[in-house]
Order: structure tokens, then sequence, then C-alpha cells
């Protein structure tokens, strides 16, 4: 396989962009090739170094009249000259030329040069194996915060200036989050990656028209782009970005990070979307029962805290058992979907509608007073009424009303204005009653 140039030129204003170069490379084995003749040459030498250290040493040895002291090598121990026969062994033959063993240092791994000195590592490459081990990317299901653990995990990488991940696509409602760019540089680094099962990066260098550059502000110069996955699949990508052309991201890095990335990513968002369908009712698309009374304990906690006000709103639909036995229960489910569509029409965004069961719904108001609530049922009346439903025509509610009081819980709140909901249907429905 080979190495695919795509070249992209974007004419823009003072900051955009002159030139992309973008490279798309699928990897195949890497190719040494070695000198044999100097390989021949410099096993003959560590050969005939060897023979004569092993000289010297019996040398030594049959002068003091002592065995010499054996060295903690690989090799078979030299027989000694007191106790051992000594056979005249020939010298072994030369070694044959071929690839350094798996240990030693190819030319492009880090090893000691001629000096005796290890070079400098490159950036990322200690990085790599211990970004590829990150349990604690897994630790926690929140989405947010997972993708920001991950955009950390790419800062420390050496020669990263900013971090993107991209979760979706275009034909999905796609969700980025970064570090260390701004919005408009977010919209030029967002690069939608091909779907073959054998890419593994895309990397890119940004050149600008000169004429049209800030030279103040740095510019991101080079990026390196991975996908992410999970179960074999991929969820989006994730990209480390540099402000300096003389940079070198780790590929290898950025892959092991990525590998421990998309399964992280994936757990949290299956979690939220399971906790979400868990948390709401399935027909209306409001908050359910359970839900109602542990944010109505929430608010009231906080009312008493800081002495502000609370009210709950609790509605039915007049005569609704006529509606179910004349439509059936499917029809009577897409009833009670539309009026929590009207009712979330009209609400605030602090209100918090909630359906409690069969046809009654509930609505918390924080901040709000008995008369706000009122108002507030008032509006939800008129906007359920006011457009007729097929098969149905006009419908009809009764609410009750009741404001927090001192020493109330959240069951007695919510018992209060249930009551007001009584007293309006005892009284002829079609109305509002406040506690």
């Amino acid at each position: 396989m080979g190495t695919v140039v795509v070249i992209a030129v974007v004419w823009g204003c003072a900051a955009a962009l002159a030139a992309g170069v973008v490279l798309v490379r699928a990897r195949r084995p890497r190719v040494q090739t070695f000198d044999s003749a100097a390989l021949e040459e410099r096993a003959e030498q560590l050969v005939a170094e060897l023979w004569d250290s092993r000289a010297a040493a019996s040398a030594a040895a049959a002068t003091s009249g002592a065995a010499p002291a054996r060295e903690t090598t690989n090799e078979t121990p030299a027989p000694s000259a007191a106790t051992d026969p000594v056979e005249d062994v020939p010298p072994p033959p030369a070694a044959q030329p071929g690839p350094p063993a798996p240990d030693e240092a190819g030319p492009d791994e880090a090893g000691p040069d001629e000096s005796g000195e290890t070079p400098p590592e490159q950036p990322g490459g200690r990085l790599a194996a211990e970004l590829t081990y990150t349990p604690e990317l897994a630790s926690s299901l929140d989405p947010d915060e997972v993708l920001d653990r991950i955009l950390d995990a790419v800062m420390s990488m050496g020669g990263v200036d900013a971090a993107l991940i991209a979760i979706g696509d275009e034909s999905h409602d796609r969700v980025t989050r970064a570090t260390g760019l701004s919005d408009d540089e977010i919209e030029r680094t967002l690069l939608q990656l091909p779907r073959h099962p054998d890419l593994r990066a895309l990397e890119v260098v940004y050149r600008y028209r000169l004429d049209d550059v800030d030279q103040s502000v740095p510019l991101p110069r080079a990026a390196l782009t991975v996908t992410l996955r999970a179960d074999g699949e991929p969820i989006g990508s994730l990209a480390a970005i540099s402000r300096s052309s003389r940079t070198a991201l780790s590929e290898v890095a950025l892959e092991g990070l990525a590998r421990r990335a998309g399964p992280a990513i994936s757990n949290a968002l299956r979690y939220t979307e399971a906790r979400a369908h868990a948390e709401l009712d399935s027909l209306t698309g409001l908050h359910n029962r359970r839900l109602f009374y542990e944010f109505l304990g929430r608010e009231i906690a906080r009312a008493q805290r800081y002495e502000r006000y609370v009210s709950v709103i609790v509605f039915d639909l007049d005569d609704f058992k006529r509606i179910n036995d004349r439509l059936g229960h499917l029809g009577g489910d897409a009833v009670l979907a539309e009026v929590a569509d009207r009712v979330r029409a009209v609400v605030r965004a602090t209100d918090i509608p909630c359906r409690v069961g069969g046809d009654e719904f509930a609505v918390i108001l924080p901040e709000s007073a008995r008369d706000d609530a009122e108002l507030l049922a008032d509006r939800i009346a008129l906007a359920i009424r006011a457009q007729k439903i097929d098969k149905v025509g006009s419908l009809k509610i009764s609410a009750g009303v009741a404001e927090l009081r001192a020493g109330d819980s959240a069951a007695d709140l919510f018992e209060r204005a249930d009551h007001a909901l009584l007293r309006a249907k005892n009284t002829g429905k079609s109305r509002i009653v406040a506690s």
C-alpha cells in the first residue's frame, strides 16, 4: 500500500487557510537495510576481543595458581586450570551477518549512539505505553467528565498545543469538545475521517499566505487525527494540534489513547441514554413521577434555606375516560402526547413539567408564589383547549394550585395541590382552585 497525498487550497481573508496538505498514510511493515560487510567485520572483531580476554585470564590464573574469577555471563564457564582437564577447543566460526536481534535498537529506534549517550526521546514516545493503560478514563460515566479527561491526556503529550474530540458525523447530531482552540479554529480543524477499516491516522499540514496572516497570533500548523472506535465501529475522531511546524506529533501515543477513549466515551453515552429513558415518561417525554418528587424535594430544600417561594400545579383532563372509550387506548395515548407538547410550549425554562400518572400532570414552579402559579395554570388551560383535536374536539382541564408553607415536605405540598384539584372536579370541572 502506498501514500495518498490530498492537497486542498482555500483562499480566505486575514486569518484564512491558504493551503492545507493532508496526508493519509496506510502503514506497512518497516523494511530495514544493513551493510553486510560492515557487520561481518564487526563480528570478527568482537570474536577476536573475546578470545584475547580469555587467554589473558587463563595466563593470569596459571601464574597465581588459582582459578580465574568467572564472570556472570550467558557464556559457558571456562575450565579451571587446577581441576578441569584442558582441551584444545577450536575458536568458533565467525558470526554470519544478519539482521539485529529483536532487543537491539534499529535505525529508527532510540538507543546509544557512537558516543555512548542515549539520544533524547521523541515527543510522546514514553507516554505511548502509559496512555494505552489509562483506566481512569473509564472510571466515570459522565460524558462531559470523560471528554475532559481525554482532552487533558492529549494536552499532556509533547508538542501538543490544542486538542479536539468529535463524536458522531455530519449526518447525525455531532458533538465536539476542544481545548486550546477558538470556535473559528474548531470549524477549520474539524475533519470528517473517511470510513475505511485500514485508515489509522490523518496528518494535516497548514500553510498560510504570508500577506494574510496575523503574525502576532500563532495559528495551527500541524494536526494528527485518529479514529475513535467502540465495539469495532467508528464513533468519532480525536485530534492533536500543534502551533509549531517543527513539532513531530506522536502517532503511537495518540492511537494508544484513542483505543482507551473510544470504549470509555461509548459507555458514558450509553449510560446517560439509559438513565434518561428511566427518568422520562416514555409516552410524553416529560419527567416521570419519581423525578417529580425528587425535583420537588430539592426545590423545597432550596426555598426553605434561602426563604424563597415554590408552587405546584396539578391538573388532569376532564372526561378523559370517554376519550379512551371512544378512541381506544392508542388514541388516548396520542391525546396525552399532544397535551404534553402544548404544556412544554407555555411553561418557562425554569419550570419542571411532569406526568405523575394516567392523565394527571404536575408542574413545579421554582421562585414562584401562588398567584404566579394560577396565571401559568390559566395559560396551560388556554393552550390545551385553543386548538381542537381530530375526533376529540376541544380539551378542557381542571387544576389545583398550592404554595409552599413553613414545614411542608414534598408529599405535603403535592397533597394540598391534589386536594385543590379534587375540589375543582367536584365543583363543576374546567376550573382552577388554589389551596
